[in-house]
């Protein structure tokens, strides 16, 4: 058995329909690459300030309000996520923790290094990341171009995340 075959059976793969903007790296800046989240959009890590001073019915309505602006500031945040990946090119993709392919346009060559910005929705919360891929695989049908890549200098959290993302893909598939 083969290094890649094994490499395959040892991730599992979902098709999905992901926001991507794919651009190919210069060689220059291929250096040492690191995947990367765009922009986190988890609760402030202080969390809302809690009023400890004053009646207690204020004390309550402050909490309260403040608790509502955190909401409100990660629906606006999402909102503009949202919009974002609307404007970006859909895939249909097959990705999994070890990297992804998809069909496009744009020829590229195996060893090319791309830059995938995509945007994976898990539990209703929208994570932009940006990831790298080295081409593993690129065939040419007339206009259309498959491409896989193996995912380079992605962290235990980013990969960590991409799997939540297929276990959760996966169980929308089943139900």
């Amino acid at each position: 058995m083969n290094e890649k075959s094994s490499n395959q059976r040892q991730n599992f793969r979902v098709a999905a329909l992901l926001p991507l903007e794919v651009r190919k790296v210069p060689e220059h800046q291929a250096g040492d690459l690191s995947c990367e989240l765009l922009e986190a959009l988890e609760p402030a890590e202080s969390g809302p300030l809690p009023v400890t001073s004053g009646s207690d019915e204020l004390v309550h309505w402050m909490n309260a309000l403040s608790q509502k602006l955190d909401k409100i500031i990660v629906l606006l945040q999402n909102e503009r996520i949202f919009s974002e990946a609307a404007s970006l090119k859909k895939y249909q993709v097959s990705i999994s923790t070890s990297g992804m392919s998809f069909e496009t346009r744009e020829p590229y060559d195996t060893e090319d290094i791309l830059s995938i910005k995509t945007i994976l929705t898990i539990q209703s919360h929208p994570l932009p990341m940006r990831l790298y891929g080295q081409v593993v695989y690129a065939d040419r049908a007339g206009d259309r171009n498959r491409v896989a890549v193996n995912f380079i200098g992605l962290g235990e959290d980013l990969q960590n995340r991409i799997a939540h993302f297929v276990l959760q893909r996966e169980q929308e598939m089943l139900g």
